[in-house]
């Protein structure tokens, strides 16, 4: 009885697999790719450049080939401070969270809001170094703790709007 039910099944299996193996193209019939960019856009090379009137090259996400040292000093001084704020957890949560949100970007205000103080290891701070390859938006500075470093990534809008932290996490690359 076993052996019947197994060819009546593969009696049903094989008419199936065959009917779907039709609906699929075979490899040199399948279509082109198409793309997902709007016939009216222009070629890259079209695109305004400072020649011609367009981006002035004032791209907030430009790199800084060679930052300045009052660039570089703005950097680490508003990490440290952000780290501090951050480390000075013998305090009640409100005094703490009321310290740190100052120096926060409002998009990280709602991930620090749960931090409870008591969790965050006892840190005593060292070295604050702003890594290579920051921009006029964004930087990360690394600082050196007793358990390990630290990255410190900020953020800002325009070169006139002060660092704010988007993130204060210790470095996994360590």
């Amino acid at each position: 009885m076993k052996s019947t039910r197994t060819v009546a099944g593969l009696a049903l299996a094989l008419p199936l697999t065959l009917g779907l193996a039709a609906c699929t193209p075979a490899s040199d019939e399948l279509p082109a790719p198409t793309s997902s960019a709007p016939a009216s856009m222009p070629p890259s090379e079209a695109l305004p450049g400072p020649e011609d009137g367009g981006n002035d090259g004032e791209d907030a996400h430009e790199l800084v080939p060679e930052p300045d040292e009052s660039g570089r000093g703005a950097i680490e001084d508003a990490a440290a401070a952000t780290f501090d704020a951050y480390a000075a957890k013998d305090q009640s949560y409100q005094a703490w969270f009321d310290g740190l949100r100052p120096h926060l970007h409002p998009t990280a205000v709602p991930a620090y809001e749960t931090v409870q103080p008591q969790s965050i290891p006892a840190l005593e701070v060292g070295d604050v170094e702003a890594m290579s390859g920051w921009t006029q938006a964004y930087a990360s500075v690394e600082i050196s703790t007793n358990v390990g470093p630290y990255l410190v990534e900020l953020q800002r809008g325009t070169a006139e709007e002060p660092w704010l932290a988007t993130r204060i996490t210790p470095d996994k690359n360590e």
